[in-house]
């Protein structure tokens, strides 16, 4: 299965820009996309403008990253779709 989710590195913050869906074909790359974040300083931004779908799975990974992040630091969402937005606030309201 070709993923169908392009991952590009931001220019003005620690973060990056995903573009497409976030699906069975894409976990592993969001995973590891996401690992360089847990390691380094400061707050991470994602921008998710583009990005069209996520799965359960998908914003599970999403939550266990800003959760290992560690004290003082946060995951900034910027533009989440809706359906993010409705399975943050459904599963994980604490967050």
């Amino acid at each position: 299965m070709t993923p169908t989710l392009r991952v590009v590195p931001l220019v003005e913050h620690a973060g990056v820009r995903l573009i497409g869906d976030v699906d069975l074909s894409s976990w592993a790359l969001l995973e590891a996309a996401m690992c360089p974040f847990i390691a380094a300083r400061g707050d991470v931004h994602l921008e998710l403008a583009q990005l069209r779908f996520v799965d359960a799975h998908g914003a599970s990974i999403l939550v266990l990253t800003a959760q290992r992040l560690g004290e003082g630091r946060r995951m900034v969402l910027h533009d989440p779709p809706r359906v993010l937005k409705r399975l943050l606030d459904l599963l994980w309201q604490d967050v």
